[in-house]
């Protein structure tokens, strides 16, 4: 088959979109001093330690055929944002640096649970929960989590909270019960059934901001902003792309009269 060079463009741009062809590496913001630098090694130092031998991978063949069921064909498929594209997910939301005195994040489909543990010990937030639907994932979350409560080297937590929370079960469900305003979801393989869904979820939840993976319909949600972070699947370089969509804010008539449907 003969392949024209335009078609071989478009191939090859489609593919260094993906990540799955090597590329520059992705950077997460700089570190505003040589203090913060420090922090964000002893951080990352350990996060690694407590979850040394927990892999979110490990989810078993019911688990992965009940996310399946919620999410689509592939939506068991693992992977995790990595420590530098976390911070550049929670720069995105206005965690990572002057974060709003009322902040507190979520992420939604939180895997073995390192990204919670991490804004929790790196932003000032109030609280940092993790929900995920695989027991085996949540059960790593939770044992990394106990490892790092009692690692004596690990940096005092900015958070104002005591510790993270880990919560088993379904993202949709889970939502209506969460008071959250930041939020990260690993939405990349969800199918567009469930990310209607989300968007449903997300217009009735408390969430302002949202890091996502995929663009989803809203009625309350604008995309503002878009960047690449690194992940598990392309941290040598590439990264992926993040959407970053805050609540549209409601117009003085809005407030007045009400929707009009």
């Amino acid at each position: 088959m003969r392949v024209d060079p335009f078609t071989t463009a478009v191939a090859v741009a489609s593919l260094a979109a993906s990540g799955l062809v090597p590329q520059a590496p992705v950077a997460p913001p700089a570190p505003r001093t040589p203090a913060e630098m420090l922090r964000r090694e002893a951080i990352d130092g350990a996060v690694e330690r407590a979850w040394r031998g927990l892999d979110g991978h490990r989810a078993t063949p019911d688990e992965e055929a009940a996310i399946d069921e919620i999410a689509g064909e592939f939506g068991n498929t693992y992977g995790e944002v990595v420590a530098g594209g976390a911070r550049t997910v929670f720069d995105m939301l206005g965690l990572l640096h002057d974060a709003p005195e009322d902040a507190s994040f979520a992420d939604l489909g939180s895997g073995a649970g390192r990204m919670v543990a991490q804004c929790w010990l790196e932003c000032h937030v109030q609280s940092s929960v993790g929900v995920e639907l695989s027991r085996t994932r949540h059960d790593c979350a939770v044992e990394g989590l106990a490892r790092l409560l009692v690692d004596d080297d690990a940096p005092a937590a900015l958070s104002t909270a005591a510790a993270p929370e880990f919560v088993h079960g379904d993202i949709l469900a889970a939502l209506p019960e969460l008071e959250v305003s930041h939020a990260y979801v690993a939405s990349l393989l969800f199918d567009d059934c469930m990310l209607a869904k989300l968007g449903r979820a997300l217009d009735a939840s408390t969430v302002a901001s949202i890091a996502t993976l995929s663009d989803f319909p809203s009625e309350s949600f604008d995309r503002v902003g878009k960047r690449r972070a690194a992940m598990s699947w392309n941290a040598a370089g590439g990264g992926t792309d993040v959407f970053l969509y805050q609540r549209r804010r409601p117009t003085l008539f809005g407030k007045m009269f009400g929707s009009v449907t």
